[in-house]
């Protein structure tokens, strides 16, 4: 059976045909690496922004653990336990203000996803800033204890900020 040569020419591929093919095929791995690397960067991103969502979260709780022991009415001997754990060792209150500092760092400079790249968190920052510096004062004095009422108000903004924080946590306040 012998075929026409036109269409043994149709059977056999051309050199440019191989190439472009290949070429095509290199495009489409080149697109899926890619693809498969910005979601595994979505991903991380998601899970560092969890992180700092959370650490920012616990910051906010102790620190009101940490206001509310000076509250007259304070009964609860773990927040005293608390306290007493932080403001004993030098260390420890430098470690606790080192937490303050990079989780209000954090928060300016890389917030939550649909907020802007600086202060995303706007409320959140203006309460771990101001939250910086009244613990910068009573770990200066920690015998003074004329800021009770400051204290309270402070206490119970940091407890709405946090609570808002936690229910809406990809709302942006600027």
């Amino acid at each position: 059976s012998s075929a026409h040569p036109d269409q043994n020419l149709a059977h056999q591929s051309s050199p440019f045909s191989v190439h472009s093919t290949q070429i095509f095929a290199r495009k489409q791995s080149t697109q899926r690496s890619i693809l498969e690397k910005t979601n595994k960067l979505d991903t991380i991103k998601e899970v560092f922004e969890s992180q700092i969502f959370l650490l920012t979260e616990l910051f906010l709780i102790s620190s009101v653990c940490l206001l509310h022991v000076d509250s007259p009415d304070n009964r609860l001997l773990f927040l005293i336990n608390f306290k007493n754990f932080v403001c004993k060792k030098r260390s420890r209150r430098t470690t606790f203000l080192g937490l303050n500092v990079a989780t209000l760092l954090l928060n300016i400079f890389l917030p939550a996803s649909p907020g802007p790249m600086l202060l995303g968190d706007f409320l959140v920052c203006v309460n771990l800033l101001a939250l910086l510096f009244r613990f910068l004062l009573k770990f200066r004095t920690p015998e003074s204890r004329d800021a009770i009422s400051d204290s309270n108000t402070l206490c119970n903004i940091t407890i709405t900020i946090a609570v808002l924080h936690f229910i809406f946590p990809g709302l942006v306040l600027l």
